[in-house]
């Protein structure tokens, strides 16, 4: 997401919708035992504060379909903490929902040919590590006057030697004679 972009605001409230389902069905498992409790009381204050405790799981219809589920064990209604309790249960019970892209669908043929791709840039790596590029890297650097740490330049010439590739070595780099490139030079033995 972009520093201007922002995540969707999470609902305050469950859908006016959600809130008359479960009274409806609370109403039928219950009968007048569920409407009793609302009796000389705002009904429609009290589906507001459901709504309202209920907002956290608008994209958890599972764990409230659950929760009303778990209504069919009970001998009285659940008051709105006694409910949301239950969806909390349900939601740990159910755990996250986990969107999954489909298995791409590719070619043998392409992918037969992506795989010979990566078999040969993992040859090249082998044949040419890292090290031998930035032994290069260095070595250029310095012939062309950027100054660099002597460790470096150390390194980039037990590189190579390491590799056993001095002959390619930047000739402008070689001409300059510097003390770490003579140091991995082979000895020459006196006759």
């Amino acid at each position: 997401m972009g520093a201007s972009e922002t995540l969707p605001a999470r609902p305050s409230a469950l859908p006016d919708a959600w809130i008359s389902r479960i009274f409806e069905e609370l109403s039928g498992l219950y009968g007048s035992k569920f409407t009793a409790m609302w009796r000389e009381t705002d009904l429609a204050n009290v589906k507001r504060v459901w709504a309202k405790r209920l907002a956290g799981f608008t994209d958890k219809p599972d764990a409230i379909r659950s929760a009303l589920d778990s209504c069919d064990a009970r001998g009285f209604p659940p008051t709105c903490p006694e409910f949301l309790s239950d969806c909390r249960v349900a939601a740990l019970r159910i755990g996250p929902k986990v969107l999954a892209l489909p298995e791409p669908q590719i070619d043998p043929e392409v992918a037969a040919a992506r795989a010979r791709q990566v078999q040969k840039q993992a040859e090249k790596a082998i044949r040419q590590p890292l090290s031998y590029a930035y032994a290069l890297k260095i070595m250029n650097d310095i012939a062309s006057g950027v100054v660099v740490m002597s460790d470096s330049e150390k390194f980039a010439c037990d590189a190579l030697r390491n590799l056993g590739k001095l002959s390619e070595a930047p000739a402008e780099y070689v001409a300059m004679h510097r003390a770490p490139w003579i140091a991995v030079q082979p000895r020459q033995e006196a006759a």
